[in-house]
């Protein structure tokens, strides 16, 4: 009996030890576009608003697919925000780079403006279905004029970035390569839409 109160205490101790927590990979996207679109800055200003993203995409999960029409989430990796309210201050500094604005600022702000960039992000997975495995993003904007609350001009931009290999992390250095020519495409589609709009 004593033998067995020994052996029972020793192994209820064991259980009380430290408890691992799994380890959790946290990736960002901090790419911007680098492209300057005027010699110098207009009069215009712009406020880049709070992104929104569909519902798959409101959290910080990193996406996946091995089969059409099913998203997974991979288990030890995460972006360190939800991947929206990653973009928001790379288009700042993106649409800063261009040097067509005299002044961009990111919502909320008090600063009055002619425009407003308003975008959508629609897809971002790692797509299993393809070899190698590619990144896809989509991302919708809306160009709208700040005075008249109407949309000035509308797109949709998306893209594909082939991996170096089927891991997460050829996935994170894909999704950078996809959001800066996402942001390429984006600053060059405002600046020529509000010129147009002059």
């Amino acid at each position: 009996m004593y033998k067995f109160i020994i052996i029972l205490t020793a192994l209820l101790l064991a259980g009380c030890g430290p408890v691992k927590t799994p380890l959790i990979n946290n990736y960002a996207i901090h790419t911007s576009s680098r492209l300057t679109l005027a010699k110098r800055p207009t009069d215009n200003t712009i406020v880049v608003a709070v992104p929104k993203a569909t519902s798959e995409l409101q959290s910080s999960e990193m996406l996946y697919t091995i089969k059409p029409y099913e998203l997974k989430a991979f288990a030890k990796h995460e972006w360190v925000a939800q991947p929206a309210q990653m973009l928001q201050p790379l288009l700042v500094q993106s649409l800063k780079n261009t040097r067509y604005f005299k002044a961009v600022v990111s919502a909320p702000s008090s600063v009055e403006t002619n425009y407003r960039v308003a975008t959508k992000l629609l897809a971002l997975k790692q797509d299993f279905i393809a070899k190698p495995s590619r990144i896809v993003m989509s991302l919708s904007v809306d160009l709208i004029n700040e005075k008249t609350d109407r949309i000035i001009a509308s797109r949709l931009f998306t893209t594909t970035v082939q991996t170096q290999s089927d891991t997460p992390y050829a996935g994170v250095v894909a999704a950078n390569a996809a959001a800066r020519r996402l942001l390429q495409q984006t600053v060059k589609f405002v600046v020529a839409s509000a010129r147009h709009s002059r």
